[in-house]
């Protein structure tokens, strides 16, 4: 059986905070749209200005990544270890929208 990429639709539900006007730079109206913001653009976050947000395949070179963990994950416990663990994930297999 084949299984939905680890955040088919995922990014979807960050529209709260990156809605068609979202916060540091990045929207997410939609999951391509999200993706594509990921890719192409370097972080602005205070974590790690200026590198990229995502490397695909480097999820320890990628800021989405310690953002997540470090940030949303430890610091503000908005997300659960699992969903970190699945954004780890799709950056590490290619990050493929």
């Amino acid at each position: 059986m084949d299984r939905d990429p680890p955040l088919n639709g995922r990014i979807a539900s960050c529209t709260g905070c990156h809605g068609a006007n979202g916060t540091a730079g990045l929207s997410f109206p939609d999951p391509a749209t999200g993706s594509s913001s990921l890719l192409d653009d370097p972080s602005t976050s205070e974590l790690c200005a200026a590198t990229p947000r995502v490397i695909p395949g480097d999820p320890d070179g990628s800021c989405f990544v310690v953002f997540y963990e470090l940030r949303l994950r430890d610091s503000l416990a908005w997300v659960a270890a699992d969903e970190a663990a699945l954004v780890r994930a799709w950056v590490e297999s290619g990050a493929a929208p």
